[in-house]
C-alpha cells in the first residue's frame, strides 16, 4: 500500500490510537481471532472498527468504551454488552434504526456506526441527538483521546 493511500493512513493513525489508550491504561481486551473477524457476523462491520477488534476485542478507556464480539467483564463481576447485544437494544429502544451500537462516551454518550451516512456518530442518549460525527474510528478516539489527556495534563 503506498504511502498517499488514505486508508493507510487511516490504519496508521488507529493503531496510533490504541497505542494511546495503552498509554492511559485503558482496559484493553485481547484481540479478536481472525475466524470471529472473517466470520458472517462481522461482515457489516466498518473495516476500521474490525482493524481494531484485531488489536483489542473491546476496550474500557478514560471517557470512552468500545465494544467487543464478546462481553466484556468489568470489575464486581458485571459484563459490558457485546457489538451484538448492545445493537439489539439500542434498535429495541428506538435509539438507531440502522448501524451499529459500538460503545459509550462520557456523558451518556452511544457511539454508532450509522451505515447509510458512512460514519461513527455519538448520540445524546436521553434525546437521541447527534452530537459529534466522525468520518473513521481513529478520528473519534482522537477526540475522546485529547480530552483524557489534557485532563491529565492540568491534574
Amino acid at each position: 500500500v503506498s504511502a498517499g493511500n488514505p486508508f493507510r493512513m487511516t490504519d496508521d493513525l488507529l493503531v496510533q490510537a490504541v497505542e494511546r489508550l495503552r498509554r492511559l491504561n485503558a482496559y484493553m481486551m485481547p484481540p479478536a481471532p481472525e475466524k470471529t473477524l472473517s466470520g458472517i457476523l462481522c461482515n457489516w462491520l466498518p473495516a476500521d472498527y474490525k482493524q481494531f477488534l484485531g488489536m483489542a476485542n473491546g476496550c474500557q478507556g478514560p471517557g470512552i468504551r468500545l465494544y467487543g464480539t464478546e462481553p466484556m467483564p468489568l470489575a464486581g463481576g458485571q459484563m459490558e454488552p457485546d457489538i451484538f447485544m448492545a445493537t439489539q437494544r439500542a434498535k429495541a429502544d428506538d435509539m438507531i434504526s440502522g448501524g451499529h451500537a459500538l460503545g459509550r462516551a462520557g456523558g451518556g454518550l452511544l457511539i454508532v456506526h450509522n451505515e447509510e451516512a458512512g460514519r461513527y456518530e455519538a448520540l445524546d442518549e436521553s434525546c437521541r441527538d447527534v452530537l459529534y460525527e466522525f468520518t473513521t474510528l481513529a478520528e473519534l478516539l482522537d477526540h475522546w483521546l485529547k480530552i483524557a489527556e489534557r485532563r491529565i495534563a492540568s491534574s
